[in-house]
């Protein structure tokens, strides 16, 4: 049952054998939603490419909630399994399978219902409508299967299979690659052809949606190298190695922090060049080059916050681990961007991810320092990473 990388005696060892084949994962899917986007840009047609923008949310949702039961499942396996309790993993990997996949069900019959008020909540105009119905449409009926991929590759990696895991996800973003280009453009199918393929007449509204698949690069692999960490943390927690617990989170935290900076100083400088690779608009560029700066340029805040919230799912710290997953893009980010775009229109919009960032990374370093720093405490003197 023991598998040998949770006894690896070197932390980092461990952790790039489980990090890496998940970040490998998360290039391929950057990949496939970057081609996405190039693919739909290519029809020239404005309103498409806003439309389809207009529907990311709708699967950032998807994504959200599938992953309720997937990095909560993963968190709980993981400690289970520094614990030894087989019993306890078959049922909480069962659960969490059945249960995303009736919630599934009926998510997509919620969407479907509710198809238009919901269109007109993310956004939608009449010119924009029709295209983001069509991507809309695909998505819901797609939920429950969209939702339960999160399943089975957080599950893989809380046992350390993750090249397992990784081979599952580089198989579906390669077939969606492949795809995008034959809906889109052979078949003809528009914002559809996006859809089926995933399960700007308003410049800047186009210009957001490019700059946020852009930002993707960054936020992806930030986030493969933060949940990389997630079955040592729990393993090691479950298991009461506290001097491997410690020795993990250093180690995390600095190899974290020099990816986001290194990340945050390429985007920045090639912003104009990454805007111009999706469409040659003038308007678009300008619009997007600024607005791409922004929202890279808090990402080692962000890398802190992806890590802290992965502590607390992987300890079961579900007050901490709530407050940090709803704030970032949740409660404090709509408090920060009311406030912001009233008293600066908007560029207020534009800082508000920044100054959202900052916030809830205070939020979690307070977090930590209240509830877990005694769980990081140990009386063996320093280690080296």
């Amino acid at each position: 049952m023991e598998n040998e990388i949770f006894q690896e005696p070197k932390i980092s060892k461990a952790y790039l054998r489980l990090s890496l084949p998940l970040v490998f994962s998360m290039v391929v899917t950057l990949i496939y939603n970057l081609a996405d986007t190039y693919f739909v840009a290519q029809t020239n047609d404005t309103n498409i490419v806003a439309g389809v923008s207009l529907g990311m949310p709708v699967f950032t949702l998807l994504m959200a909630l599938g992953n309720i039961f997937g990095q909560g499942g993963t968190s709980l396996i993981s400690r289970l399994f520094g614990q030894k309790d087989r019993q306890g993993m078959e049922h909480a990997s069962s659960f969490c399978f059945y249960i995303t996949g009736f919630l599934g069900i009926l998510i997509a019959g919620f969407m479907l219902i509710f198809r238009i008020p919901l269109l007109h909540v993310i956004g939608a105009s009449t010119e924009t409508f029709a295209h983001a119905s069509d991507y809309y449409i695909y998505l819901a009926i797609g939920a429950p299967a969209v939702m339960l991929s999160f399943i089975h590759s957080n599950f893989l990696r809380s046992e350390g299979m993750s090249k397992e895991s990784m081979a599952g996800t580089v198989l579906g973003a390669v077939i969606n690659i492949i795809l995008d280009p034959v809906f889109i453009s052979v078949l003809g199918l528009g914002a559809s052809g996006a859809a089926i393929a995933t399960v700007i007449g308003y410049d800047k509204i186009a210009a957001m949606g490019i700059v946020l698949k852009v930002n993707m690069i960054a936020l992806l692999l930030l986030t493969g190298f933060a949940f990389g960490g997630q079955p040592l943390f729990g393993y090691y927690y479950g298991s009461n190695d506290k001097k491997r617990l410690s020795k993990l989170l250093r180690f995390c935290f600095s190899f974290i922090s020099i990816i986001a900076a290194a990340l945050t100083a390429i985007i920045f400088v090639a912003a104009p060049f990454l805007m111009k690779c999706f469409m040659d608009n003038e308007s678009i560029i300008t619009d997007g080059t600024d607005m791409l700066r922004w929202q890279v340029i808090t990402m080692v805040l962000v890398g802190v916050i992806l890590l802290m919230t992965i502590i607390f799912q992987s300890m079961g710290k579900v007050a901490g681990s709530f407050i940090l997953s709803v704030s970032r893009q949740g409660i404090v980010f709509l408090i920060t961007l009311v406030i912001a775009y009233r008293t600066l229109g908007y560029m207020g919009i534009i800082l508000s991810q920044a100054v959202a960032d900052l916030l809830t990374a205070i939020i979690a370093i307070l977090l930590f320092k209240n509830q877990l720093s005694k769980e990081f405490h140990y009386d063996n003197g320093p280690l080296n990473v």
